[in-house]
């Protein structure tokens, strides 16, 4: 039996008005789950169990990048003779902090170069989010997120070219003119471990649209990357920017609990009519109701009064909306699921430049990645009726993480 130290009641989320501001994959979380996204909030202050296999069924979501988040929460809880389980946490949590502190420390001569050269730039998500955490060095990341604007971003990809970054052969525009026209930035990498993504502006680009580079510099704060001097987003464009991700997240197989984390710990340190405000000087009054009723969701299984916004724009609000509907919040679609529904994300000319560079790429980017056009045409029809994994987060066994079988004696 697991015991959750947690505020609030059980409540099913089926029968009550506001599910579908709370996205599909969060509904059905499994306590365990659930215990490790809100600990060190109001919500979690501990984990207790009666059944020392109990932890033995850790959530398949600890074999991710969460584990290291987990770490204070399940360990004092797990038996002594768990000794899978404790491997299992432990190696994973090690793996993750070595991968931070690798690209930290090989990303900080990149971002002196920016620097030398002049060129403004804020570290956004990542180490920008950490300082916010209850134990910063828990929060891991696997790249460096850098926003620069978007007249001098041509130039800092030039920088880091020069460092002997480059962009994988996975993530490759069809043509070279994709790239500032319809992605929101690129993709750099380095055979030692570096990984930087420089963005121009912030994703996805149609919900973003108000929120400037001069914006985020302005109200933005000093900070050190390995002794690189920096600038962070303040705590209100730190939560902007992570709910957001989410959006952005949301044609991939899992339910984003990294980001949610970040999004519930910021929520609260702002409290309610704070973050209502945040979300509305970035043109996102709308979005506010999804973060703030999805936080409430998953720190006590209940669901505050609904309180709609008042919009500015009602027509442009009901717009974004039903994108959202369109790129899954609320429910798993095969439109969803498609790498198309990606114009969704993207303001009007843009999305047809997207479309038209996707179903027609450069000969060059055909024959490198797919061999002839005969070949990525039947790709993309296949891939029409793909079917990707579904995240509902059921607690499986722990074998399916370490590949060995839990022993207790």
């Amino acid at each position: 039996m697991i015991t959750l130290a947690t505020k609030g009641r059980q409540g099913r989320l089926d029968s009550q008005p506001q599910q579908s501001l709370v996205p599909w994959r969060l509904r059905n979380l499994q306590p365990l789950a659930r215990a490790c996204l809100t600990f060190g909030t109001t919500a979690t202050k501990s984990l207790d169990t009666e059944d020392s296999s109990a932890l033995d069924a850790l959530p398949v979501v600890l074999a991710g990048r969460f584990s290291a988040l987990a770490l204070p929460l399940l360990l004092p809880a797990l038996h002594p003779s768990a000794n899978a389980a404790r491997i299992a946490l432990l190696a994973r949590a090690r793996l993750d902090a070595l991968r931070t502190m690798a690209v930290i420390a090989t990303a900080a001569p990149a971002l002196r170069c920016l620097s030398s050269a002049a060129i403004p730039f804020v570290v956004i998500k990542g180490p920008a989010v950490a300082r916010f955490h209850p134990q910063p060095t828990s929060r891991p990341f696997g790249d460096l997120d850098v926003l620069v604007p978007r007249s001098r971003f041509q130039d800092a990809a030039a920088i880091l070219h020069g460092l002997g970054f480059r962009q994988p052969l996975r993530t490759r525009p069809p043509w070279n003119w994709f790239d500032p026209i319809c992605r929101e930035g690129e993709n750099f990498h380095r055979p030692d471990g570096a990984n930087i993504d420089l963005h121009h502006c912030i994703a996805p680009w149609v919900f973003a649209k108000e929120i400037t580079f001069q914006g985020l510099l302005a109200r933005s704060e000093h900070g050190h990357v390995a002794g690189a001097a920096v600038r962070f987003p303040s705590i209100a464009d730190c939560l902007v920017v992570s709910a957001l991700h989410l959006i952005n997240d949301l044609g991939k197989a899992d339910a984003s609990l990294m980001s949610w984390r970040d999004v519930i710990i910021l929520s609260e340190l702002l409290g309610t009519q704070a973050t209502r405000k945040a979300f509305a000087n970035a043109g996102l009054a709308w979005f506010a109701p999804y973060i703030l009723t999805t936080t409430a969701y998953l720190k006590t299984q209940t669901l505050p009064p609904d309180s709609p916004p008042a919009e500015r724009h009602p027509l442009r609000a009901a717009s974004q909306r039903a994108r959202l509907r369109l790129l899954g919040w609320d429910r798993d679609t095969l439109i969803a699921r498609h790498p198309i529904v990606g114009v969704v994300r993207l303001p009007a000319p843009r999305a047809l430049a997207f479309l038209a560079g996707s179903v027609v790429p450069s000969p060059c980017y055909v024959r490198t990645k797919h061999g002839g056009y005969v070949s990525y045409w039947r790709k993309a029809e296949r891939s029409v009726f793909a079917v990707t994994r579904g995240a509902d987060f059921r607690v499986e066994d722990i074998t399916t993480i370490t590949g060995a079988t839990p022993n207790h004696k």
